[in-house]
């Protein structure tokens, strides 16, 4: 996936790996992208577009919002890092979706690749911060 039309994941992964010392819990919007590209052991599940999101995990019942929820408290329990891998896009968030992210994580990095038009491809790593 190095062309121009093709979020880095590659460089999202190794952020990842470089700053996480434990085994991580990781969401990622292309979960087998990750598992490809990694070389350190991590549990990664599946994550939508946060664009997509309709409402914020604590309201919505879809199978990501219950298991990013459990995780959330697995990272708590475990002192494990829980991060998110997210390609995102021009889309903006919905604002309880925006308002649920800045409550409950940090953006740690964002990587940003140009493509063969104008626009740019875009990776953000988010991780949880425990309240």
């Amino acid at each position: 996936l190095r062309d121009g039309n093709h979020c880095d994941y590659r460089s999202a992964v190794q952020y990842v790996e470089t700053h996480s010392p434990s085994k991580p819990i990781v969401f990622c919007t292309a979960h087998f992208l990750y598992e490809y590209y990694a070389t350190k052991p991590a549990d990664v599940y599946e994550l939508r577009a946060l664009a997509d999101w309709k409402t914020s995990p604590e309201w919505d019942e879809s199978i990501v919002a219950r298991e990013i929820t459990k995780r959330m408290l697995q990272a708590n329990d475990e002192d494990r890092p829980l991060l998110i891998v997210s390609r995102e896009d021009r889309r903006s968030k919905r604002d309880s979706v925006q308002s649920w992210l800045g409550k409950h994580f940090t953006r740690l990095t964002t990587i940003e690749k140009p493509r063969f038009d104008h626009r740019r491809n875009q990776m953000v790593v988010y991780r949880y911060q425990p309240q």
